[in-house]
């Protein structure tokens, strides 16, 4: 095992660790840059009980404004093969941009609905991100990872329990089973035609969502499952619908080009943001007893770090 614990940092700002810029300090810290270390911190965390919370691209991500009582992890590993059979295995870390640059330098399709996308792999397995009907899990021949009770184990795209944005990482968050790395089945493609695709991928983000450069996490709603009028509606439409625009809560806001996009102004709190949320999601449901689900994962500031609701 390597020497870690020179590396451990105390009492850091985590609020650049998340897109929307907030949050408060986390007791203990950990930059993770490659597999090795990656694999060596949880190995450490796990015997002596250390409460973690692992982050990647910390694209989906509202921390609290009092931090954590614990170590922040951040998942900065960025390996990549590519195997025969048009396999490929990734670290967790890896940006998702940077796996479309390799696709493409390697004439690899399949996964071409990604581009646009951010953050990382481990962040889209953990959610089975998609785009254009189509999701990540579509790609997965197996995960490896890890959880303090059966330390370094592998599950294939079956046991990962991959549902509408869900896995079984997401559903035992409390167990906190962590993505290590993964293999990717993709195939051969034209080199022009894979770049087209991304091209359209990206050129539909850029017209719907706004610019990467605000402080926002995405989408902060599910779409919901429930039909409105008899029809399925996204949760941007049906916040477009109720006023949603206009609304804030002291620097956070609702952005003009997305309803579903919420913004962080001028150095908003994490509470702003979580309150607004809150507003939004009861202006939905006193108009259509439609419930909304935040996709944005609220995390509270004490282990073990669960996922709030709204």
């Amino acid at each position: 095992m390597l020497n870690i614990e020179k590396n451990i940092l105390k009492n850091i700002d985590i609020s650049k660790y998340s897109s929307f810029k907030t949050g408060g300090k986390a007791d203990l810290f950990f930059y993770a840059d490659t597999t090795e270390k990656l694999k060596s911190i949880l190995s450490y965390t796990a015997q002596k009980d250390i409460p973690i919370f692992i982050v990647g691209g910390g694209t989906n991500i509202l921390f609290s404004d009092r931090g954590l009582r614990g170590m922040l992890i951040v998942n900065a590993t960025s390996e990549i093969n590519l195997l025969d059979d048009n396999y490929i295995t990734c670290s967790s870390g890896i940006k998702i941009e940077k796996l479309m640059s390799f696709c493409l330098k390697n004439s690899l399709s399949g996964a071409e609905f990604l581009t646009g996308l951010p953050g990382t792999i481990g962040g889209a397995i953990y959610g089975n991100a998609g785009a254009n009907g189509s999701e990540i899990s579509n790609l997965i021949e197996n995960v490896e990872l890890f959880s303090k009770d059966k330390d370094f184990f592998t599950l294939d795209s079956w046991g990962m329990s991959f549902s509408y944005r869900n896995s079984v990482l997401k559903a035992n968050e409390i167990s906190k089973i962590i993505a290590i790395s993964a293999k990717l089945k993709l195939k051969t493609g034209n080199i022009f035609e894979i770049k087209d695709k991304m091209k359209k991928s990206m050129v539909g983000r850029v017209k719907n969502h706004p610019s990467k450069l605000i402080k926002s996490c995405g989408c902060f709603f599910k779409n919901p499952s429930q039909l409105f009028n008899g029809e399925k509606i996204s949760a941007g439409k049906l916040l477009d619908m109720f006023g949603a625009k206009n609304m804030r809560v002291g620097n956070a806001c609702v952005s003009k080009k997305h309803c579903n996009f919420l913004i962080n102004e001028a150095n908003c709190s994490s509470s702003d943001i979580f309150e607004l949320a809150k507003k939004l999601k009861s202006i939905v449901f006193d108009n259509t007893g439609i419930v909304l689900e935040n996709e944005v994962r609220i995390i509270s500031d004490e282990p073990p770090f669960l996922s709030l609701k709204l």
